[in-house]
């Protein structure tokens, strides 16, 4: 039995999620996963969850190099995050978010923690 990989610091994953007029996307900065959907901005934060939770198990169970924990995102997308970023702490605080929205959260793993 091979032993079970551990990883000496927590993974965290830079998350957002804007909305370009048609569709909403939603984008995994350090692992390079977008998702997009028209229906929702709900539905492509729970589709994106659902991407990472799908790769970082596959990493894990294929005991793949931990390289493959940083596959950083395309440029334009750290550009997106960079004026969204920008945007937010500009604006005023409302109660009612509008869009475009930026989503950031540590995506629980405890597999890897």
């Amino acid at each position: 039995m091979a032993p079970i990989k551990t990883y000496k610091k927590p993974l965290t994953l830079r998350c957002f999620a804007y909305f370009d007029g048609e569709y909403y996307t939603a984008v995994c900065l350090e692992l390079g996963i977008v998702e997009q959907y028209k229906e929702s901005l709900e539905k492509a934060l729970f589709m994106l969850d659902k991407a990472i939770d799908g790769y970082l198990k596959v990493v894990k169970k294929h005991d793949y190099p931990d390289e493959l924990l940083y596959r950083p995102a395309e440029k334009r997308y750290w550009r997106k995050y960079e004026q969204l970023l920008n945007q937010n702490l500009k604006a005023p605080e409302t109660k009612i978010p509008s869009l475009p929205l930026i989503h950031l959260y540590n995506h629980p793993i405890p597999a890897y923690a």
